[in-house]
């Protein structure tokens, strides 16, 4: 027995080396695919196309938004939690509060951009949505609906067509008061003594001007009785002392042009010139040159402390608007007191020329 299990266990070498070689070769097999992984470069998957593919599907299924509805407004009276339902975000609404509350107004749709914190495209949003009783309804003129002009005498035009070339009520009622003054246009260049016409106006007209002898020129028709004078005694008068009652001695100047006047110059704090005069709202300039003789200047009255003035006291005053008046205040909190009037020329929100017209009511 001993000897048939020694004869099954006997190989030969050549049997032996065989073994061996089968031993080898199946280990081999064994170990190959564990470090084949190492051997083999690892292939990424690019899934971009997958994930876009899933975003899409889901954007195309998500409800759209529902769009802001805008609604007509009136900015002096909304309530302020009602100027989010428009767009605008807290810090806006509460600007406009605050600037309500302060006393100030808005008197037309423009007046809306003074909020310091209202951007520009949130302004140009709303606008056409602003309604506020008894401001001026501004045209809009597009280039698919331009001015009718045509060829015109400046000094035979009458209101109607002046409105007809695209100028304003206002200025319109000045150009008829002009003539109707004794105003005479001897060239077409004589366009420029009409108060209230901008630059851009002027150069659109002045191609279009066709004039017959100025000495023969007939009077203007009446303008409207808006502007209507009775003629008066002259009296001199001091700009910066005088009242209502004194202003309305003079001619052309009925009772609301008077309190515009005297309202105008108490919120200056006085005139510093007899030119400035032309500056109240709505005096016409053929009505200003009419009583310019007859005015007389004595030293403004009133002046600002701009190290004590707060924002609203600065606001106050009609050459300073309220981003301004913010950014004095703020500055003055930021490096101190003002030690110059020149130190506001540091100050980036306050223009050269708004700067120019405010000192003379400055002081420290």
């Amino acid at each position: 027995m001993k000897k048939q299990w020694k004869t099954f266990f006997y190989f030969t070498r050549s049997e032996r080396s065989g073994i061996v070689t089968l031993v080898l070769f199946c280990i081999v097999l064994l170990v190959i695919p564990t470090f084949y992984r190492y051997w083999q470069p690892s292939k990424t998957v690019d899934f971009s196309a997958f994930e876009q593919l899933i975003a899409d599907t889901a954007t195309a299924r998500r409800p759209a938004a529902a769009p802001r509805a805008l609604f007509y407004f009136n900015p002096n009276t909304l309530p302020a939690d009602s100027f989010r339902l428009l767009g605008l975000d807290e810090r806006t609404a509460g600007s406009i509060a605050r600037y309500r509350d302060k006393g100030g107004r808005f008197f037309a749709p423009r007046d809306f951009a003074k909020i310091y914190t209202l951007s520009t495209e949130d302004y140009k949003r709303l606008e056409p949505y602003i309604r506020i009783p008894g401001a001026a309804k501004k045209v809009h003129r597009t280039q698919e609906a331009p001015a009718r002009l045509t060829w015109f005498d400046p000094n035979t035009i009458t209101y109607e067509d002046l409105i007809n070339l695209g100028l304003p009520a206002k200025t319109a009622h000045i150009w008829v008061n002009f003539r109707k003054k004794g105003g005479v246009f001897r060239r077409p260049e004589d366009l420029r003594k009409i108060y209230g016409l901008s630059q851009a106006q002027y150069e659109q007209l002045l191609p279009w001007v066709r004039m017959a002898d100025a000495q023969a020129a007939p009077p203007a028709p009446p303008a409207p009785a808006k502007f209507a004078s009775i003629k008066k005694t002259p009296i001199r008068l001091d700009i910066n002392r005088a009242n209502t009652a004194d202003w309305e001695q003079l001619d052309g100047i009925g009772p609301a042009f008077a309190r515009k006047i005297t309202g105008f110059r108490d919120k200056l704090g006085g005139f510093v010139s007899i030119d400035q005069v032309a500056e109240t709202r709505g005096l016409p300039d053929s009505v200003f040159q009419l009583i310019r003789p007859l005015l007389d200047w004595s030293p403004i009255f009133q002046t600002i402390d701009i190290n004590t003035a707060d924002e609203a006291a600065l606001n106050a005053h009609p050459y300073i608007n309220f981003r301004e008046a913010r950014a004095i205040v703020s500055y003055r909190a930021q490096h101190g007191p003002f030690r110059q009037i020149e130190d506001l020329q540091r100050l980036h929100a306050l223009p050269a020329e708004t700067l120019q017209r405010i000192r003379p009511y400055l002081r420290l």
